[in-house]
């Protein structure tokens, strides 16, 4: 086959409309995975659909191209060489941010290693997810698909609070904070003083030493951390504020209350960061808590808050159940739109009763609390003394 426009063309098609095809539509072999094998991880789900979605799609394309290409349309001969030379191009730039989106569905490239997460992503994965955004966001979609959100679920996986084993799991809206747990009787104020003293270190893996030490866990929701304790103060930390909101000062407007008992705003170099502290509680098994970094401008987090949902739903329970609670707790509208953002957040904020505040969880086994949520203390926190709680409700 001769070279030029025409073959780098089509070789680029190969490559590009498979992902398309990828992107709106493995959710089908997601699901498929999951009615297959039911005891899998959503993180094993997301790469045999993936994977396997893309290679059915692209072995389709291949023949069609064999079979259509036969003859290759002669155009002109610096047009032929100059278009060759870009679309070849674009080819490779689609076909390696493709094999890096692969990679990152497999369960080994969640090893830890020992540089920074956003090393990991090279200029053509960057592009292959802008050009895929650009062309999937101009077609009629429900939930368009966004590179970004697509790419940091491959990284850090989907949220799936465990139904067995001993200690606390985190996950967070958006997921990929950086999560931090004390199970001693450190006050919130002297947790976030050890805080400031770890976030404003550059992110390290733990030497062998360190990985033994009670505090300061290193790691990324979502993450099962395992702890015998039964309470534990668990920090979630945004060390990537996005610019809409880190330009507001006042701490208490940058994102909504959840039901922390602490948060705060800090400055490390020129970046902003924002920490939120919880108290967690664990009868039996698992306990659980989701970090909601929803920002508090109505008008910025109906813009924003889609592109920090997960990309698929990740968290089950009993619908009817749950239509029952809210509207008890006062959703009087949009419960079912409420429902289907729980499905995929795993946590949510609404108006309930006389115009409070409140936030619906889900946790382990399909479980749920609904509870108002009044905006943390600060004052009276800071008047604790060392090893005391504060309640928020």
């Amino acid at each position: 086959m001769r070279r030029g426009l025409y073959p780098a063309l089509n070789m680029f098609l190969v490559f590009f409309v498979p992902l398309l095809v990828t992107i709106n539509y493995y959710d089908l072999l997601f699901n498929l995975v999951a009615m297959i094998s039911p005891e899998s991880t959503n993180t094993v789900r997301e790469m045999i659909a993936f994977i396997a979605t893309y290679f059915i799609t692209f072995g389709v394309c291949v023949y069609l191209c064999a079979w259509l290409c036969v003859d290759v349309m002669r155009i002109h001969k610096l047009v032929d060489a100059v278009g060759g030379i870009v679309c070849g191009g674009a080819c490779g730039i689609v076909c390696s941010g493709v094999l890096v989106m692969m990679w990152f569905t497999m369960p080994i490239a969640q090893e830890k290693l020992p540089i920074d997460d956003a090393q990991l992503f090279f200029p053509a994965t960057k592009l292959t997810m802008e050009a895929a955004t650009f062309v999937a966001g101009r077609i009629p979609a429900q939930r368009p698909f966004i590179g970004e959100r697509f790419v940091r679920d491959l990284r850090f996986g989907l949220p799936q609070i465990p139904g067995v084993g001993a200690g606390f799991y985190v996950s967070s809206v958006p997921t990929g904070q950086r999560v931090f747990i004390d199970a001693s009787s450190m006050s919130p104020t002297q947790f976030l003083d050890k805080l400031k003293e770890l976030i404003s270190k550059p992110w390290e893996e733990p030497t062998a030493t360190e990985a033994k030490r009670p505090f300061g866990e290193k790691r990324r929701s979502p993450v099962l951390i395992e702890q015998d304790a039964k309470t534990a103060l668990v920090a979630v930390v945004m060390d990537d504020v996005p610019p809409e909101i880190a330009r507001e000062t006042d701490a208490g407007k940058m994102f909504v209350h959840d039901g922390e008992i602490y948060y705060s705003r800090e400055m490390i170099s020129d970046r902003v960061l924002f920490v939120k502290i919880y108290r967690v509680q664990r009868e039996t098994g698992v306990g659980s808590v989701i970090a909601l970094f929803q920002p508090a401008d109505p008008a910025l987090s109906a813009q924003m808050l889609p592109a920090l949902m997960p990309s698929r739903a990740c968290f089950k329970f009993d619908a009817a159940s749950m239509r029952s609670a809210l509207m008890g707790a006062g959703v009087t509208s949009d419960v079912d739109a409420l429902i289907l953002r729980l499905q995929f957040c795993g946590k949510i904020l609404f108006e309930g009763l006389a115009g409070k505040p409140y936030c619906a969880e889900v946790t382990a086994d399909g479980g749920k609390r609904i509870y108002e949520v009044p905006a943390p203390n600060l004052e009276e926190v800071k008047k604790e003394t060392g090893g005391s709680w504060f309640a928020p409700r």
